[in-house]
């Protein structure tokens, strides 16, 4: 849970946002104020919208348990795996 050592400052503001943001669903203020200072407004209305939609899509796609394609490997072995035959 630490963020990577080999960001810029700018990647470590935003992974720190993001963290922070999919971990509480909000950030505090001076993760924000850090963002802002970083993107300008537009862009962190833009990377909070694309966490949001990150989240949105994963979750309808682990509410529907769609497994991965056949020719790919997961990735994240800790993260649940869901079998096509489970489509009840």
């Amino acid at each position: 849970n630490t963020t990577p050592a080999d960001l810029t400052t700018e990647e470590a503001t935003i992974f720190t946002y993001a963290k922070e943001i999919l971990a509480h669903g909000s950030v505090g203020d001076e993760t924000f104020a850090a963002a802002h200072a970083a993107l300008g407004e537009k862009a962190l209305v833009e990377l909070t919208s694309l966490v949001g939609h990150y989240v949105h899509v994963s979750m309808t796609l682990n509410a529907f348990q769609v497994p991965l394609p056949p020719d790919v490997e997961p990735t994240l072995t800790d993260a649940p795996i869901f079998s096509a035959a489970s489509d009840g």
